[in-house]
């Protein structure tokens, strides 16, 4: 059957395309050897034995179903095992014989180089590169006529028509399209995800290591962009499997979890560094350990946290009374924002990290009350109704002081904004988009929610902010900018009155007492909690190096370089949230990790930055955490989330479940879901609600989990008969209606 035309699925065949599902359910892992595929000979490079199975299950794939998901942890080899198919696999017709590859722009490059090294000379494959303003007349005519095309989910040009015209016009016919990072097609109301949907192909492929990032919802636009039937039709895969997943009900949950693990083993092949094949692991790593270092809170610590966290109880119970939690969701998440904070260190709690200072923007703030004066009047009113609660559309954090981005007016953190920038330069443009418009954005014309306050509503300065500009108009007045009066009487250090600051630098003077060769990575959510613990760690006379949004590309690279070539450098400072996943510190390993957040995924990726191919020695990785606070809760909170997706992959090692619930909300300000003050616990981290069937240690659920006991019917988790006919099921009711998509990917075709 010719797929050009195919854009939407066909439901009138669900019953034989899940029969077909299922027929496709085979134990790869228990190929032999003789069965798997060799290294083509058009190869330079041997393929591992997993790779060989890979290739195996991608060309079977392909022809019996024309689709596929490679979801292989990182450092598999998903492009080298993509290669082996294109070339193991090509096409018999001229006219159609070209392969597109859809990635970020930051693996253009790689692609191309494993192109070219992974290849014998005589089997090269001829290459276009689609990227820049240069190839803004190139047309499909042209681009038939190479093997391999490859350009980036953010277009590249900036005529959309021309892109239109040649990637996705009527006589754009090609032979195969890999999706790599396919996550970017997440949301299905993106630029990019749409764009996806139309491309015309007789295969189509999908790379991935984290085919489920937000939710288990975002699986659809993967299935939708294969043509997998019948759940490349957003309705029955709702009406099968995400519906029950909200639910309530333990037995709808329970077969929505297997049925939403059948599709993915028919649909997908996941190998993980945990992996085993023929007795032994994937690929070999150091060990990886992980343990908790409690801190204790001084005195006034404490009864500043205690405080903080009774008033935001009060709040949250407030919301929860009148129903209005899911309404004023942003209102918490700032709420959360403090207690995790306070956590850290008290001055984080009042003064708010300026998005402008995180996004290297040295604006005069004459200029930024300018342009905040430039915003119109519905903007104005928009930003107004946020009541300073702000909720970054891009990492679906709180932020206290956004950036502005103008003319729009929507905004996103600083962290957020520096990735947005950064990657419009990469992709050799000035242009960047605004993350809910896709409108452009000057990046040195952006304000903040101060400057905004300061024009629009200077009654909700407050007094720590009015005393700052006061002391900004005075220095200013007075013409000096000396600090010779600023310094008070006390000779005890600031920066060292955090109890979680010292015990850090603890761990690292017990570190280089005991392990001095090692070097160490030091995470935090909050860049201004690295600026303190510097000053700390420098009076006690160790050098680092900083890797934040703070720094141009150019000026992390050097850092990351001064940092693997200098033994006199044991530090490097990183913000949780800069870089990229590609960002390579094998040769680092110990792993502090100053703050927990709810998010497991982030701090996993954190930890891969120096676990991964190439490490050497053992990784450890030092939590450092405030028994009986917000982040024993996150800890929790954490456990729980993982389990979900990881029950979805089966092996594990899904990333990120991104946005929270209003539960789990509730339960983070350590209230249940009638806003009741649940007791203190800080030694169990146990979790109210459903507890998980099996060992007696595992750890309870908060109120958003609620897996099932009952079995499946038929012991399908389809709810169909052996015979392929669907079986009448009952569903359970869906409660959870708070929760709603994450924000769009920031990549688009155009």
């Amino acid at each position: 059957m010719d797929r050009l035309g195919f854009l939407y699925a066909d439901n009138s065949r669900t019953e034989e395309d899940i029969k077909k599902l299922m027929d496709n359910i085979r134990p790869d892992e228990d190929l032999p050897p003789e069965l798997r595929k060799g290294t083509p000979d058009s190869m330079s490079t041997a393929l591992m034995e997993h790779q060989k199975l890979g290739l195996t299950w991608l060309s079977e794939r392909e022809e019996k179903v024309g689709a596929s998901i490679l979801a292989d942890d990182m450092g598999l080899g998903k492009t080298i095992q993509t290669l082996a198919l294109m070339v193991s696999r090509k096409s018999d017709d001229p006219a159609r014989k070209t392969n597109l590859i859809v990635a970020p722009v930051a693996l253009l490059r790689q692609w191309e180089s494993e192109i070219e090294e992974k290849l014998n000379k005589r089997h090269a494959l001829s290459v276009y590169r689609m990227h820049g303003v240069s190839n803004k007349r190139v047309t499909f005519n042209t681009l038939r006529g190479y093997d391999v095309v490859m350009t980036t989910y953010g277009g590249t040009t900036p005529r959309p028509s021309k892109f239109h015209f040649a990637l996705l016009g009527d006589e754009c016919k090609w032979y195969r399209v890999v999706l790599d990072e396919g996550q970017n097609i997440k949301n299905k109301s993106t630029k990019a995800a749409k764009a996806a949907f139309q491309l015309q192909s007789t295969y189509r492929l999908v790379l991935t290591g984290t085919p489920m990032q937000n939710n288990i919802e975002e699986l659809w636009p993967l299935l939708h962009f294969c043509r997998l039937r019948p759940y490349s039709d957003e309705a029955q895969f709702k009406k099968d499997i995400s519906y029950h997943l909200k639910a309530t009900n333990r037995y709808g949950s329970k077969q929505a979890m297997e049925r939403l693990q059948v599709l993915l083993r028919s649909v997908m092949l996941r190998r993980t560094k945990t992996s085993t094949l023929d007795g032994k692991l994937l690929i070999t790593l150091p060990e990886l350990s992980s343990d908790d270092t409690e801190v204790t809170f001084g005195e006034e610590e404490d009864k500043f946290y205690r405080e903080l966290e009774e008033k935001a109880q009060v709040t949250v119970k407030n919301m929860i009374a009148r129903g209005t939690l899911g309404k004023k969701y942003s209102n918490a998440l700032t709420l959360l924002l403090r207690l995790r904070q306070a956590c850290c260190h008290e001055s984080l709690v009042y003064f708010s990290e300026s998005a402008l200072t995180m996004a290297r923007i040295d604006a005069e703030p004459e200029m930024m009350l300018e342009l905040a004066k430039e915003l119109t009047a519905d903007v104005v009113g928009r930003v107004k109704n946020e009541q300073g609660a702000f909720e970054c559309p891009i990492c679906m954090d709180a932020c206290a002081n956004p950036a502005i981005l103008l003319p729009c007016g929507h905004w996103t953190c600083g962290d957020c904004f520096v990735n947005l920038r950064d990657t419009s330069q990469q992709n050799e443009t000035a242009e960047v988009k605004c993350p809910v418009c896709r409108g452009l954005v000057n990046p040195m014309r952006i304000t903040d929610f101060q400057a905004f306050k300061q024009v629009h509503q200077p009654d909700l300065l407050d007094e720590a902010e009015r005393a700052q500009l006061q002391i900004d108009e005075n220095l200013e007045d007075s013409g000096s900018d000396s600090d010779e009066d600023s310094d008070t009487d006390s000779d005890e250090d600031p920066t060292l009155n955090g109890a979680k600051i010292t015990k850090t630098i603890e761990i690292v003077q017990d570190l280089k007492a005991n392990k001095p060769q090692e070097k160490i990575l030091i995470f935090s959510q909050f860049t201004s909690l690295l600026d303190l613990l510097e000053v700390g760690l420098d009076l006690e006379g160790f050098k680092l190096e900083r890797y934040d949004g703070t720094m141009s590309t150019e000026q992390r690279a050097v850092a990351v370089e001064k940092f693997r070539k200098d033994p006199a450098i044991p530090l490097m400072l990183i913000s949780l949230k800069a870089g990229n996943a590609g960002l390579n510190l094998n040769f680092a390993s110990q792993i502090v990790m100053l703050d927990p957040f709810w998010n497991p995924y982030v701090e996993l990726q954190a930890h891969g930055r120096a676990h991964r191919i190439g490490q050497r020695l053992p990784v450890q990785v030092h939590r450092v955490v405030v028994p009986g606070t917000v982040e024993d809760r996150i800890l929790a909170l954490q456990a729980q989330k993982k389990q979900t997706i990881d029950q979805a992959l089966d092996e594990g090692a899904g990333k990120s479940i991104g946005r929270l619930g209003t539960r789990e909300l509730a339960y983070l300000f350590g209230l249940d879901q009638q806003g009741r003050v649940m007791p203190q616990n800080s030694s169990s981290r146990a979790l109210p609600s459903t507890t998980v069937a099996g060992p007696s240690n595992s750890r309870a659920l908060p109120p958003t989990a609620q897996p099932a006991r009952a079995a499946a019917p038929n012991g399908n988790p389809f709810g169909s008969s052996a015979s392929g006919s669907i079986v009448p099921r009952a569903y359970g009711n869906i409660r959870d209606s708070n929760s709603r998509a994450s924000s769009s990917s920031t990549m688009s075709f155009e």
